[in-house]
């Protein structure tokens, strides 16, 4: 869904947006994101405002999303949220090469620039879903991964390596106790 600069105002627009994993699934492992999957719809909801060329955008993002954990590798289901709000400018299309070789001002670094004066709202979507993600997904807290030396999963068996080897180079270290 693609929106033009002009149609929105200083007193805002609230656009809904429903999205099928079916079209975000694929997007999301193009964009790197191999371990993640979308279960539900995304449901976006987002509010425009425009006040003196510049559009102010502040969303949310609601959907289910299967991850898998970074210590035990196994896929888990966790509902998912998240907020933002990000600047933008509009960029016309006579002016997009003159931008491409400017140097950006510290100011400007913190804005979003949108070609030829819209914004694709799934676009949109789909980059600050990538953004928002979590970097370490852990199924939970007390998810006591795998054994580093028969890949195990800690929790589910025990360990049968036996009591771990300690580097020689490092037994001095054992004893070692800090003062308080």
């Amino acid at each position: 869904m693609q929106i033009d600069f002009t149609s929105i105002s200083s007193t805002g627009r609230t656009i809904a947006l429903n999205l099928e994993p079916g079209e975000l699934n694929p997007e999301l492992k193009e964009r790197g994101c191999e371990r993640e999957h979308l279960t539900g719809p995304l449901e976006c909801k987002v509010t425009l405002k425009r006040f003196s060329g510049k559009v102010y955008i502040e969303g949310s993002l609601k959907t289910a999303a299967e991850f898998g954990c970074v210590r035990c590798l196994e896929s888990f289901e966790q509902p998912f949220e998240a907020e933002f709000s990000l600047v933008g400018v509009g960029i016309p299309r006579e002016e997009e090469q003159v931008q491409a070789e400017k140097e950006l001002a510290t100011g400007e670094l913190e804005l979003q620039k949108f070609d030829n004066e819209r914004i694709d709202l799934k676009q949109l979507a789909i980059e600050q879903l990538v953004l928002a993600l979590p970097g370490y997904p852990v199924c939970s807290s007390s998810c006591k991964g795998l054994c580093p030396g028969c890949g195990r999963d800690l929790n589910r068996d025990k360990c049968s390596c036996g009591p771990k080897k300690v580097d020689p180079r490092l037994a001095a270290l054992a004893n070692f106790k800090p003062k308080r």
